[in-house]
């Protein structure tokens, strides 16, 4: 084959005439032309297909020789002694399209058609391939009626025929990625899934063997879909370490299983290889080997993800079964630690009562000691006032001025002899008032504490009520006072209340004290904690309420708004719980509503007084419960609940933990 070099000289033009000077940019015209009728015509076409991107050539089909111009080099992407010959060209044509291109062109000519379009893919020097359009004519024919001369354009239309390929391909890929997809969720076997895969990638690659390895944890085939021999699974595992291969064994791309470490979180997901998809290498008619394409690669590479899908959609079922034979039993556990947990916590209530009951026995016992030995001297005063008065009586038949008229209208000279008398009586009725007024003192003390443990231990926890929290967390402290106090080994707890302007509460009453009672409790222990080795501090506990609104509220359970709750607001009120006490540890705030659990002498404490809490709030009142804590600083519990909650179905249920 016959190239010539990269000139403008064209077509067995004749040396010898007269030819127009031409620019180095193929088809550009520097001069006037100054030649004949068929030069000037041969100059404009090249300037006409120069400017739309087609470089000529001319075939010779009897000598075999070609002849490109100067752009056609440039299309094709090679220099003249690049293509030395016909047999070098098709070694740079992509195997698909050789044989294409060889019979449009062989039926171009027997069947002496006028012209011929065909496409093809050309290797370029980088690697890449390029789409070329070749389009030919009859130029003249010699005396015996054959073709002798065919002329023609090579057209680079890479850009266009990608895009239209991607195109193709993308809506292919997705097509089939569907297709398996819905296999998938079809079926529920696994071993069915996977051999109706098999088959399905047979027949959209044209390939006569596939199957899937698996190598985890069990080695060997599990599907497949061949009319021939496939290579053994140990001989397949040597050629894969987690990524694709393309080798003399066809195509392999790894099935990757997912799964958590110990350490990891849901976003940290590990890998391994669960086993492998294995494609024989395709032949074209020649049977010569056919590259893989990079879309069908992604599409292998997506498939043996749906794969690993489908594993763990399978072994999802196989978990799921297990778990609904474990959820019948724990129903039926559940349904028994309902009943524990009702009578644990009216047994925690008790047993906060006998926590309680020493010292309200001490604290008792002073007003109801006082007041008995109060009685004595009250009645002493009155056998003397009785005495007196029966002695005036005795004596003084005939009352004296100031007993018959007010002192204030006697002058005191006329009442000396009365002064000592009277002197004794003032003294007897200041006694007497004062022992009365100690009584009372002692009296309403009494009635506090009493009323105070009365009202705890008497809420109803059988209905929703509105409950004015104030009143409970007041009536809490009253009951917690004697450990407020001072005593001989430590300092009195100092009691900070911040009480805001907040409404009535939908709640169970007796159960919200209960649980601000225990988080009281834990906070007093906390305090008594630290004044075991810290003399430096004052003990404080601080309890404060206050109103915030809940603008979630505004959305209904279908997420439409309306007038009406855009206007109403569903409010919460938010308790705090403080001290200034030890703190908690990081690890140990993370466990601290968990059942049983407990940092304190085992003997002390069962470790369920804040889990009950948190299971009252949360569970039982749709509430919140949180902890923020600081070692050496102190704790902080949060409570929100809502001023109203209109989920009374739920809230007449037993809270479990």
């Amino acid at each position: 084959m016959h190239i010539e070099e990269p000139a403008t000289q064209q077509f067995e033009v004749d040396a010898s005439q007269r030819c127009a000077p031409v620019s180095s940019e193929p088809g550009l015209l520097t001069a006037p032309l100054m030649l004949d009728d068929k030069q000037q015509l041969q100059s404009a076409l090249r300037i006409a297909l120069g400017k739309n991107g087609l470089g000529l050539w001319e075939w010779n089909p009897v000598t075999g020789n070609f002849h490109y111009d100067s752009l056609s080099l440039r299309i094709l992407g090679y220099e003249n002694a690049e293509i030395p010959n016909y047999k070098a060209f098709e070694l740079l044509i992509h195997p698909q399209d050789l044989l294409n291109l060889t019979s449009v062109r062989k039926a171009f000519l027997e069947n002496m058609e006028v012209t011929y379009e065909v496409e093809f893919r050309i290797t370029t020097k980088s690697g890449d391939w390029k789409w070329i359009v070749e389009r030919g004519v009859v130029a003249y024919l010699d005396d015996g009626g054959s073709v002798a001369k065919v002329i023609g354009t090579h057209q680079d239309v890479t850009t266009t025929k990608c895009l239209n390929l991607e195109l193709q391909n993308n809506q292919q890929k997705e097509d089939f990625l569907n297709n398996i997809r819905g296999i998938i969720d079809r079926h529920h076997s696994l071993e069915t899934i996977l051999q109706i895969i098999v088959r399905e990638i047979g027949r959209f690659f044209h390939t006569d063997r596939v199957a899937i390895y698996q190598i985890f944890p069990e080695m060997g085939i599990i599907a497949a879909d061949s009319h021939g021999q496939l290579p053994d699974s140990q001989d397949v595992s040597k050629m894969i370490n987690g990524n694709n291969y393309c080798g003399k064994a066809g195509f392999i791309t790894p099935i990757l299983r997912h799964y958590l470490g110990e350490n990891s979180s849901p976003h940290e997901s590990q890998s391994a290889i669960w086993g492998m998809l294995v494609l024989n290498h395709r032949s074209n008619n020649h049977q010569s080997l056919l590259p893989w394409e990079t879309w069908e690669i992604e599409i292998l590479k997506q498939v043996s993800r749906e794969i690993a899908i489908a594993i763990q959609k399978s072994q999802l079922q196989t978990t799921q079964k297990q778990a609904i034979q474990a959820l019948a039993q724990i129903e039926n556990a559940q349904q028994q630690l309902a009943q524990f947990q009702s009578q644990l916590l009216q047994k925690a209530k008790l047993s906060t009562l006998g926590e309680l009951i020493v010292d309200l026995v001490n604290e008792i016992y002073k007003p109801v000691n006082f007041i008995f030995s109060t009685i004595n001297y009250i009645n002493q005063y009155a056998v003397d006032i009785i005495h007196l008065l029966e002695e005036y009586q005795q004596y003084y038949p005939i009352p004296a001025l100031a007993i018959v008229y007010p002192t204030s209208v006697i002058s005191p000279e006329s009442c000396t002899s009365q002064k000592k008398p009277l002197s004794n009586i003032e003294l007897t009725k200041t006694e007497f008032l004062n022992s009365l007024w100690s009584i009372g003192a002692a009296a309403e003390q009494l009635q506090d504490k009493v009323s105070a443990l009365y009202k705890f231990s008497q809420c109803d926890n059988s209905q929703v009520q509105k409950t004015d929290l104030h009143d409970g967390l007041n009536n809490l402290l009253a009951i917690l006072q004697p450990r407020f106090q001072e005593k001989s080994h430590r300092l009195g707890i100092q009691v900070i209340k911040q009480f805001g302007n907040i409404p009535l509460v939908e709640c169970f009453p007796g159960e919200l004290n209960q649980a601000f009672m225990n988080i009281l409790t834990n906070a007093i222990e906390a305090l008594e904690e630290r004044m075991k080795h810290d003399y430096s501090f004052t003990p404080k506990i601080w309890i404060s309420t206050e109103i915030v609104n809940n603008h979630l509220s505004l959305i209904s359970n279908d997420g439409i708004k309306t007038r009406e709750r855009e206007v109403i607001q569903r409010q919460k009120v938010i308790v705090r719980i403080s001290d200034n006490g030890k703190g908690i540890l990081p690890h140990i705030q993370r466990h601290i509503f968990e059942p049983f659990f407990t940092t304190k002498v085992v003997t002390k404490t069962n470790g369920l007084g804040l889990t009950i809490s948190h299971n009252i709030i949360v569970e039982k009142h749709h509430g919140k419960l949180s902890c923020k804590s600081q070692l050496g600083k102190g704790s902080e519990f949060l409570i929100e609940i809502s001023t109203e909650n209109k989920r009374y179905s739920h809230l007449q249920k037993p809270v479990i933990f």
